[in-house]
């Protein structure tokens, strides 16, 4: 099932750009791996996993629109002397792989490694965490398939309530019944006030 794009979200909200789901932030500044990934902690977000060759389409070719040549990002998997397999940072399963060919991810770890995806095959290699990349972050922004709908503006009334009184209230059978009796009540007081003064005058 595929998400659509949310009825808030549009494209002024840049450099975050929406796809199927989640949100993504494609920084040029060169840190460490370390650094851009406690960034997009801070922001609600992690260094990007990938779980689709479409998913990896949608994010190379980003990566080339703002990169001069081949350039290597920062992504969110990587490993240690604890962990002997790669995992996404935002622990996410690691259900899709694009290794360069000759890449070291499967020799024994002897440091940290953290991955790299390169901005023109969009492949991946593995080397020490401490080189000066770009990055991406990713966050999740909804879980249901997104209705287009108009926002709702600030002084309306839901659908069902009506305004009255400088309140609103839930139009239900009870409130319609007592609604009638109060404006009644307001109209035979009306009534029999200005018969009782017509009465005096004669």
């Amino acid at each position: 099932m595929e998400l659509n794009k949310p009825y808030w979200y549009n494209d002024q909200n840049e450099p975050w750009v929406f796809y199927r789901g989640a949100e993504y932030l494609l920084a040029k500044q060169p840190f460490p791996w370390e650094g851009v990934n406690l960034a997009c902690m801070m922001m609600g977000a992690h260094l990007l996993s990938v779980h689709s060759k479409e998913e990896l389409r949608f994010i190379r070719e980003r990566m080339g629109k703002l990169s001069l040549g081949s350039t290597d990002w920062w992504i969110g998997l990587s490993t240690d002397l604890v962990r002997e397999e790669f995992s996404w940072s935002d622990e996410s399963a690691v259900d899709y792989q694009n290794w360069a060919e000759g890449s070291s991810h499967d020799a024994p770890v002897k440091q940290k490694q953290c991955v790299t995806m390169s901005s023109i095959s969009g492949q991946w290699s593995a080397g020490e965490c401490g080189g000066l990349h770009a990055h991406v972050c990713k966050r999740r922004t909804v879980s249901v398939v997104e209705i287009p709908r108009e926002p709702h503006y600030i002084g309306g009334c839901p659908e069902r309530w009506l305004y009255f009184g400088h309140k609103v209230h839930l139009i239900s059978h009870v409130f319609i019944v007592l609604l009638f009796l109060f404006l009644f009540s307001k109209y035979l007081s009306y009534f029999l006030t200005l018969n009782c003064w017509e009465w005096s005058r004669r």
